[in-house]
């Protein structure tokens, strides 16, 4: 995937690193299948596609990289044991990363979002849906271009390295879900 960008484009400027999947269960309902998955999807999957395209980066002295981890990932939350702790790898991967390549000018950040309208919440009932929603300062959940917005703004954000920009209706600044 990097050597076609790079054959196509020439560089890699900024890469957003989006994946996750998420089963419900407490670690007791969990099992290592699903942990397993989890962990490859949301974590591994984030450091060999940052690994890749970093390469790149610090060769050029210059890139911005963008993980997207999630609130649960700086909060915990219930029933999501092995995605709470996926995410909040790729929330430490993402300052770790950061620190070390700083100085070759590369800014990385990690995005963590709470509830978002996406495939992912697409097979909640309307029941759980409404649920959610109550819960939350603003009652709604985030549209993929209220993402998208924050995400442009960290790529860009020239002074931002090691930061994790909460967009959570509230959910980090007091637990509402």
């Amino acid at each position: 995937m990097v050597d076609a960008v790079i054959n196509a484009w020439g560089q890699i400027d900024v890469l957003i690193h989006a994946a996750g999947i998420a089963y419900e269960g407490t670690i007791l309902d969990t099992t290592e299948a699903q942990w397993d998955e989890t962990i490859n999807i949301n974590l591994k999957g984030t450091y060999l596609v940052n690994q890749c395209v970093l390469k790149h980066m610090v060769e050029r002295q210059q890139g911005s990289i963008v993980n997207v981890a999630s609130d649960a990932g700086l909060t915990g939350g219930r029933n999501l044991a092995a995605y709470c702790a996926s995410k909040g790898g790729v929330v430490l991967l993402t300052k770790a990363m950061a620190l070390d390549h700083a100085p070759q000018g590369v800014r990385i950040n990690a995005l963590c979002p709470g509830p978002v309208e996406t495939p992912m919440t697409e097979g909640m009932s309307d029941e759980e849906m409404a649920h959610w929603k109550a819960m939350l300062p603003i009652q709604r959940f985030a549209s993929a271009t209220e993402v998208a917005e924050a995400t442009y703004f960290l790529a860009h954000a020239e002074y931002a390295t090691g930061s994790c920009l909460s967009i959570d209706d509230g959910n980090t600044a007091g637990g509402s879900i």
